[in-house]
This record gives structure tokens, sequence and C-alpha cells, in this order.
């Protein structure tokens, strides 16, 4: 899964993954997410820190995967089929870490004046939690992602030597095996899905990968290029627009910007749903003629990302032709279903935006 990029240094908003460890919020800068995949089977590291959990053959490279619940000082709970995995790059961009979540959830942008340094900053293992932010109702830990591969939070420097007495206090019990909890079953997932992460990059041509955001209307599946998506967002309340094409459904106030919401299965010649559904909206932006273009596109669910190889991507089958193919690039399988691939750029600059101001 491939995280839309942040904002430019300087900007007073920053875009930022939120996950959930548990029952808990914590957000990472989106800048520095590499990829998520759902949580394989690890390989344990004899003399590792102690919350390394294991490793993980990425295409090729060994990344160091972490319990996020150890590092924080927390117990740990029994991993579960449904957890994810978010690799980090690290400071300087030659080295991955993956950290075990419970869910990634939305990318966001959170402005500088809801970020607080958090009063946690300088306790133990709390020191990776250096803000903390209020987003919508509730209070998000930010992760300090530089600070996870420090061995002693509370000094950075390495200068001082832990005791005996403080050094015993940070061990925990490893395993041979990776979750022995784990059913049968369960075990036969986590090795499957490392073993399709195992795949070699030299057998791959990474330039032909598109990242596509996996999203459902009227439960279908379909792509949008995540190259066009600057974020997800919750729909709100939307004020209707007067003479506007059926699909266009109104503005949305979003933190102060107004987002005129698009509808694309008016585009699509599929039933509308219905305006006060209360669905998800992706903010994606595009350029017309050096005219900058940004929209919300209503969708009932995100799903996933996934990245499509352009020879993966299949002309549109005659079943379905019959939803304006011009606006649509192809089908590429996605798990056991069959994914529709939208030419979201082309629907947004080929004059299906115009709004008709004659009454």
């Amino acid at each position: 899964m491939k995280i839309p990029k942040p904002n430019p240094e300087g900007s007073k908003t920053n875009s930022h993954l939120i996950f959930r460890l548990h029952e808990s919020l914590f957000a990472v800068n989106a800048g520095v997410v590499r990829e998520i995949f759902r949580l394989p089977e690890l390989t344990p590291i004899a003399e590792s820190m102690q919350y390394i959990e294991g490793v993980v053959n990425l295409r090729g490279g060994i990344v160091p995967v972490m319990n996020l619940d150890m590092r924080l000082g927390q117990e740990s709970e029994r991993y579960r089929i449904s957890d994810n995995v978010i690799v980090l790059e690290q400071e300087n961009r030659d080295s991955l870490l993956g950290i075990i979540v419970s869910e990634a959830m939305d990318v966001r942008l959170i402005q500088s004046e809801n970020i607080e340094a958090s009063s946690l900053e300088r306790s133990g293992h709390y020191h990776v939690i250096s803000y903390h932010a209020k987003l919508d109702d509730d209070i998000i830990m930010l992760l300090d992602h530089d600070k996870l591969l420090v061995e002693n939070p509370a000094d950075t420097s390495f200068e001082k030597t832990p005791t005996p007495q403080k050094k015993e206090k940070q061990i925990w019990k490893k395993h041979h095996v990776f979750c022995p909890e784990a059913t049968q079953e369960e075990r036969e997932t986590f090795r499957e899905r490392a073993q399709s992460l195992r795949v070699s990059i030299e057998s791959q041509d990474l330039s032909d990968l598109t990242p596509l955001s996996v999203v459902g209307l009227n439960q279908e599946y379909f792509g949008i290029d995540l190259d066009l998506v600057c974020e997800f967002a919750d729909m709100q309340d939307v004020t209707p627009i007067p003479c506007c094409p059926r699909h266009i459904i109104g503005n949305m106030n979003l933190r102060g910007d107004i987002l005129t919401l698009i509808d694309v299965r008016g585009i699509l010649n599929m039933p509308m749903t219905d305006v006060q559904h209360q669905g998800k909206v992706i903010v994606v932006q595009t350029t017309d003629n050096e005219e900058i273009l940004r929209v919300g596109i209503l969708v009932d669910q995100v799903f996933d990302v996934i990245y499509a190889r352009s020879k993966d991507i299949d002309t549109i089958p005659a079943a379905i032709k019959s939803i304006s193919e011009k606006y649509l690039k192809g089908t590429v399988p996605y798990e056991d279903k069959i994914l529709t691939v939208i030419d979201l750029k082309n629907i947004l600059t080929k004059g299906e935006l115009v709004v008709d101001e004659t009454i």
C-alpha cells in the first residue's frame, strides 16, 4: 500500500497516516511511510533488540519488524490475522523498519495549531511520543519514527551505560517461532503472506507499477490512481449547488476549504447514491491547462491500496462496456474478484464537471 505524498516543507498542514493500536489512535508522518501490508509470518532473530519481533523478506530485502506494544512499554497482546505492518523509512532513507499495528486507517492533514507537545515526552519508553494532536473528536499520539530504534529512550546520547537492574527490566521473553498461540489456519495465512512478499525485486520492473486505491461503488470494486489522491475524509454536511449536472452533488467544508463533491456513478451511468448517505470522500487533485482542479470523489468505502502492472490491466469485458467505457482504463484481478480501473483524470479534464450557469 502506497501513501499519498505529504505537503511541501513549510506548509501549515502535514499529511499523517492515522493508525490504531488496540483501542488507541496514533499517527506517523505520511512522508516516511513506504508501504503497508497484512501481518505475515516473521522470522525471529537472535540478539536483536527485545522489541524486534523478527524480520520479513520484502522482495529480496530484509526488513526488521517491531512489536510496538513492547516499544511503548505496554504488555504485548496476541497477534491477529487482521493486523497490519507499516513500513517506515528511517532517518538516512537507506533502511526500513516495520511496526505492527491493529489497523492502518486514513491519511489526514493535521493543522499545526492542533499539535501540542506531549507531557509524556520524557517518560521512559514514551519518548517516541513527542506530540499529540486534536483531530475531530479524537486525541492522537504522534509517533517520532526516528526514535523508534534508540535503545535507551530516556537518553538518546548513549553516553550512559544502563545498570544491570535497568537492563533486566527491559528484557521480554522471545519465542523461537512466530506467534505460537496462532491456530493452524492462522499460521498458514501468515506463511502465505510471507511467501507472497518474498518475490525477488530483480524479477519486477518497479517503474511499471501503478498504485491504485481500491474503493467500493454500489457493491463493486473500482481502482483510482493513487498519484491523484491528496487525502481520505469522511463525508460531512453538503450544500447543493444550483444549475449543476446531477453528478455534482454539492460543496463540503473541509477544515475551512470549500470542496466540490462529485459522484462518479452519474458519469459512469451507474445508479446514483442518496446524497444523505454517509460515505467516504477521496480528495483528488490534478491540472488541466495549468489550472489546478481539486475535488472530492464520493465512494461507499475505501478498502485497500494495491500495485498493478501495465501487463495485468486487461481490456474492458463486454459485460461492463455499458459503463461509459471512455472513462475506464481496464480491469485487474483483486484477490478473488475483478477490479475496474477508473480513468479519473479523464473524467476531471474532459468537460464532465462544467456548471451550467444559465437558468
